[in-house]
């Protein structure tokens, strides 16, 4: 309900026609603008891009991303989070950082003053030169001087996002659009509206609408937020709206960057909560509380030490009538969870208590070094089958945190690094020239998957990534999962990439192969040129998956905003291009076409070939 996979690959293939003399005008007006933008060269989402993203969230490859986390960490890459001019509960909600990566944060900026460099972040407590690595496209390093804090409260930015998209199967033509405007005063103020129409309908008025007004106060430490926003505490086992990872995932996935309240900006808003939220941050208390519609309210109060940081969750859901009753609660729970990070080790625990089925549920993590170059991690989790989930996303869980007990652990192993000199005072951190992950995680389920009998499940993970050179890399993946009921009890995967960036012009080639009920095989060549104003990616690939069980799934290139995993299934192939052109600062236009065909399908499997077009504006003032 509050986190699905939010992706941009429906199968609908409804009219895209008008039913009425309004539904043809807008079909006429969105045709024209297709037309026009047509005529003009139209950044793609980059390789470094959604790797920061998979290594922020743990996630093993792009199929495993929700489009709306993609979503959510992309806008920092237009708009860098200012880390030295943020507060202390801007640090925290952002979602960027840990708990202790926080702490330490301000401990340094008032001991030593701001951070100048990525250089010197990386020497801050709590970070380090790869954690750097990953969150340099996200965050900005500008300082404060006499007259740029009043400069920056000063300043107004406005950001427009506009996309359309056309597909045709069968003959039939079908259509989305969506359109996307925020207005940001200084770092306090935010004001953001979006409406966009889903192609799986005819009619052409917005069938989802997001926004949200947020306001930080300045003298007082108070955040209020009215509209969407997302509430995330703690580990996610009572209350977090956002993406939750199967347990085969990588070692970061171990640990959930708690948030608190924050405003969300999305092209669909399906994640997020609605209502009024607010925010209190005293020295190192935080208090947060919100009501969200139909009838949701919640409160977390938190204690945020530099070592060591606790909170309590309590939020209670009800329901006008149910069965003949008035005021119904359908769903109550109490969290507390611990989080601590001392000499470099990880322990975070979470325990909740579900009030209205009596149930009681917990998990407890560690992340710990072992040795300059090894990383470990473990992990247990118990979730009873009478705890309800529906606003649970804890990580580590193959189901929606219910109805399992499970162990895990994954280790990273990383060695040599390939260094690179900094040039033109440009942040050049040294490649690792070999990463290793490891990922092992056995769950059972204590209520019977099938026919009464035990069901558990486990599910392993091995992925090595290999620089040959700096421009050369290498990813080998292999992952299995055998479990006890469904028929299909083994299931393997085996994936090889192959990527090379000599320069603006780059390669890169996949085979996937998943053999469960069947063989099946993908497999796809895609070149690209990529320079700081014009982006260009063709790929052309084929499959063969005979049984929906071997199906596979491969991210596709899509525009900011727009998140595309297609599952491929049949024998076919299938080309996709995306290109993107800076016009000016503030206009970027994006294009991403694509063609899926079915010949080498037997003649009683027949399937529709599919033609897909999209574009997307996006103006910043």
């Amino acid at each position: 309900m509050f986190y699905p996979k939010t992706t941009d690959n429906s199968t609908s293939s409804d009219n895209f026609g008008c039913n009425n003399e309004k539904d043809a005008m807008w079909g006429r007006i969105m045709m024209i603008l297709i037309a026009l933008l047509l005529t003009v060269k139209v950044s793609a989402q980059s390789d470094e891009v959604i790797g920061s993203i998979m290594k922020l969230t743990g996630c093993a490859s792009a199929e495993e991303l929700d489009g709306y986390e993609v979503e959510r960490l992309s806008s920092y890459l237009d708009r860098p989070f200012k880390v030295n001019l943020a507060s202390a509960a801007q640090l925290k909600s952002c979602g960027l950082f840990s708990a202790y990566q926080v702490a330490s944060i301000i401990d340094y900026r008032i001991r030593h003053g701001y951070v100048l460099s990525l250089v010197e972040l990386s020497a801050v407590d709590g970070f380090g030169e790869d954690a750097v690595s990953i969150l340099s496209p996200f965050i900005s390093l500008v300082v404060d001087d006499l007259n740029l804090h009043f400069e920056e409260r000063k300043t107004i930015r406005n950001d427009l996002s506009v996309k359309g998209g056309v597909s045709v199967s069968e003959g039939v033509l079908s259509g989305q659009y969506g359109l996307k405007y925020r207005c940001m005063a200084g770092e306090r103020f935010s004001l953001a509206l979006s409406a966009s129409r889903s192609r799986s309908v005819s009619s052409m008025s917005p069938d989802s609408y997001s926004g949200h007004l947020r306001y930080e106060f300045r003298r007082l430490p108070l955040k209020l937020i009215a509209g969407d926003f997302n509430a995330r505490f703690g580990q996610g086992l009572a209350l977090w709206n956002g993406m939750s990872l199967s347990g085969l995932s990588k070692l970061s996935s171990f640990y959930r960057r708690s948030s608190g309240l924050s405003e969300s900006w999305s092209f669909t808003g399906n994640s997020s909560l609605t209502g009024l939220a607010g925010e209190l941050s005293m020295s190192r208390l935080r208090v947060s509380a919100f009501f969200a519609m139909p009838m949701l309210s919640g409160i977390n109060v938190g204690w945020y030490g530099k070592n060591i940081s606790m909170s309590m969750t309590h939020y209670v859901e009800f329901s006008q009538y149910h069965a003949g009753r008035s005021w119904y609660i359908p769903d109550m729970k109490t969290s507390a969870d611990f989080a601590s990070c001392i000499n470099g080790v990880d322990i975070f625990a979470e325990t909740a208590f579900d009030w209205v089925n009596a149930s009681l549920a917990g998990l407890a993590s560690t992340v710990f070094p072992v040795g300059e170059d090894l990383r470990m991690a473990l992990n247990m989790r118990y979730y009873p089958s009478a705890f309800d989930p529906s606003l649970s996303a804890s990580p580590r869980s193959g189901t929606s945190s219910s109805n399992e007990a499970g162990i895990s652990a994954a280790c990273t192993w990383t060695a040599g690094r390939w260094v690179e000199r900094e040039k033109h005072d440009v942040y050049s951190p040294s490649v690792r020239r070999f990463v290793s992950d490891f990922s092992l995680d056995a769950a059972w389920f204590p209520e019977p998957k099938q026919d009464d009998a035990m069901s558990f499940q486990i599910k392993a993970l091995a992925d090595c990534q290999i620089m040959a050179s700096p421009s050369l890399k290498l990813n080998l993946r292999t992952s299995g999962r055998y479990r006890t009921w469904g028929g299909n009890f083994i299931k393997t995967e085996v994936r090889a990439d192959l990527s090379w960036k000599p320069s603006a012009w780059s390669l890169n080639a996949r085979i996937h192969v998943a053999v469960c009920k069947g063989t099946a095989m993908l497999s796809y060549l895609e070149g690209g040129y990529k320079t700081s104003r014009t982006s260009l990616y063709l790929r052309q690939g084929f499959f063969h998956v005979d049984n929906w069980d071997d199906r596979i799934y491969a991210y596709e290139r899509d525009a900011p905003g727009s998140f595309s995993v297609p599952v491929f299934y049949g024998r076919g192939v299938w080309t996709s291009a995306v290109a993107s052109f800076r016009v000016s600062r503030f206009l970027k236009l994006y294009l991403r076409g694509s063609l899926t065909a079915y010949p080498f399908m037997n003649s009683e499997k027949k399937k529709p070939g599919k033609a897909e077009l999209k574009l997307q504006c996006v103006l910043s003032i």
